[in-house]
């Protein structure tokens, strides 16, 4: 107990510094040797021409690639102990009081995230903390979210509006038409307005997603540990995709699905099939796949939002699974979806540290969460979450 304390407080004591004690370092590379020794072993164990074989080793590559990004936040994260915010002034949509408050608040969590970071390390726990930690962070989070939609209000209604004329036009017209074009530009330009102003409130554009290269600024322990982790991440999300040859590139498809707009280039779907939902998933279908050809369908039994079932993520090769998260975390890291419509009754619970994961998965990766509800309503927490719910 003495050497976990002081770990603890050695750790605290380099957080606001420019070095990071080679303890922490080594524990973090530890935890990555140690995961990467049990995704190797499931791959020799996995090593057969199977159906279970392969659904098997594509769960186990799942949490696999789920640590890795977890490890390489965790890098960038005690690398840079200074959050350098910049381009708030050159928007105008800021008032200053505004600038200083995002400044502050994108401090403190660093701060926050750092902390938690390290004590973890420190006491051998899972990095994602607990849920007092992510209670704290969350509400802090979702201020900041806050200031972004207020400030990109205007956009993003525009945003919606052309949506809904490109999916006229894509209904009345053929592919060489130039009205498509005219649209998707348009689209285009005022996106780049939110993904600025996404940039300058969060420190990333909207959408960077989850394959950044090797940040060439970084030296010693980070660069090093990120030299061995990237290949990796690299290796299993080509095992994952298959990385398969892409077809004609997609234009986007519309349409109203349980009383919600939806626009999506490449559209996830996550259905509860507990007993009481089922008797509505063959209409909902329907309804579906009477707008947008091909999209991603995940079934789960129940719709809990909970950390404890990451372990157990599914595959596109698998058709059910327990723990919403796991599939939410497929479609966007691995499928990379730009739209999830969740069908459910939101009845099942809900942990903190899981809507941060969440969060963080939708921004990251640029995706809309669509939420239709038959049952309850969403938390404040996930509420601000939603880019549109329905019940």
């Amino acid at each position: 107990m003495k050497v976990i304390v002081f770990h603890l407080l050695f750790f605290s004591s380099c957080l606001f510094s420019a070095e990071v004690p080679d303890v922490a370092w080594s524990a973090l590379e530890k935890r990555f040797d140690a995961v990467k020794e049990d995704y190797q072993k499931a791959e020799k164990l996995y090593d057969g021409d199977s159906e279970t074989d392969t659904k098997k080793l594509e769960q186990e590559s799942l949490a696999y690639l789920r640590s890795l990004l977890a490890y390489e936040s965790a890098v960038y994260l005690l690398a840079n102990p200074e959050d350098e915010v910049s381009g708030l002034k050159e928007h105008r949509e800021f008032s200053s009081q505004e600038a200083k408050s995002i400044q502050k608040l994108r401090q403190e969590i660093r701060e926050a995230e750092q902390e938690r970071v390290l004590e973890a390390l420190s006491n051998k726990t899972p990095l994602a903390g607990d849920e007092k930690i992510a209670k704290s962070l969350l509400k802090d989070e979702l201020k900041l979210d806050q200031f972004f939609s207020s400030n990109t209000r205007k956009f993003t209604s525009e945003i919606t509006k052309l949506e809904r004329e490109l999916g006229k036009v894509l209904a009345k017209t053929n592919r060489d038409d130039p009205r498509r074009q005219k649209v998707k530009d348009q689209i285009a330009e005022v996106k780049a307005n939110v993904s600025a102003i996404h940039a300058a409130v969060f420190g990333y554009s909207f959408g960077v997603g989850f394959r950044e290269p090797l940040d060439e600024s970084l030296e010693g322990e980070a660069a090093d540990l990120l030299k061995k982790m990237i290949p990796e991440r690299e290796r299993i999300y080509a095992y994952l995709r298959k990385e398969e040859p892409k077809g004609e590139e997609s234009e986007g498809q519309t349409g109203t699905v349980g009383g919600s707009f939806l626009y999506a280039e490449n559209l996830g779907v996550v259905l509860d099939v507990s007993g009481s939902m089922t008797p509505f998933l063959e209409d909902l279908r329907d309804e579906i796949e009477s707008y947008f050809e091909a999209p991603l369908y995940r079934e789960v039994e129940g719709c809990s939002l909970s950390n404890t079932h990451f372990e157990h993520l599914l595959t596109k090769h698998s058709p059910r699974t327990k723990g919403t998260m796991n599939v939410v975390e497929d479609l966007i890291t691995v499928n990379g979806v730009d739209t999830i419509y969740w069908f459910s009754d939101l009845r099942d619970e809900q942990d903190l540290m899981s809507l941060r994961r969440m969060r963080q998965l939708l921004r990251r990766g640029g995706t809309r969460l669509h939420v239709k509800s038959l049952g309850k309503r969403p938390s404040r927490e996930f509420k601000d979450l939603i880019y549109d719910f329905q019940d």
